[in-house]
């Protein structure tokens, strides 16, 4: 791929349905593809995107991950944290079965305090394509 010197063309910021991959390696996955509201059971719809996340991780040379959970505002801090923990430790664990043996995989949930953007001073349609943004699952190499 030109211009991405050292960089697979797969984790060249691609997108799948739910998945995003950055040329990083880090792969932001939606929490409203991979889960229902307020539950932390993977949905049918997340094989896809978990899928799509495995082959960008596999193509990395690294084999520790950190899995996060992140929430909108929406809610109690106390539950958003509660919730991201157990969204993170579900795609943790269905990474474990996808990528196989030889990865350290850690999960951990950051609730609503590390927001992709601001909800504040948001309504309607941008209040709600905010907190979209904001209730992910995100996959880190180290």
């Amino acid at each position: 791929m030109k211009g991405t010197k050292g960089v697979s063309a797969f984790s060249a910021r691609s997108r799948v349905e739910g998945a995003t991959i950055s040329a990083d390696g880090r792969v932001a996955l939606s929490t409203d593809v991979l889960f229902a509201y307020d539950k932390a059971e993977l949905s049918p719809k997340a094989s896809k995107s978990l899928e799509a996340a495995a082959a960008a991780l596999k193509a990395q040379p690294k084999r520790t991950l950190t899995v996060e959970g992140h929430t909108d505002a929406q809610g109690t801090q106390s539950r958003n944290q509660t919730l991201s923990g157990q969204r993170a430790d579900a795609v943790r664990s269905a990474l474990t079965k996808l990528l196989g043996p030889g990865w350290s995989i850690q999960a951990q949930g950051f609730g609503q305090s590390k927001p992709a953007v601001t909800e504040s001073g948001q309504t309607g349609e941008a209040l709600k394509a905010a907190q979209q943004r904001n209730r992910r699952v995100e996959v880190r190499v180290q």
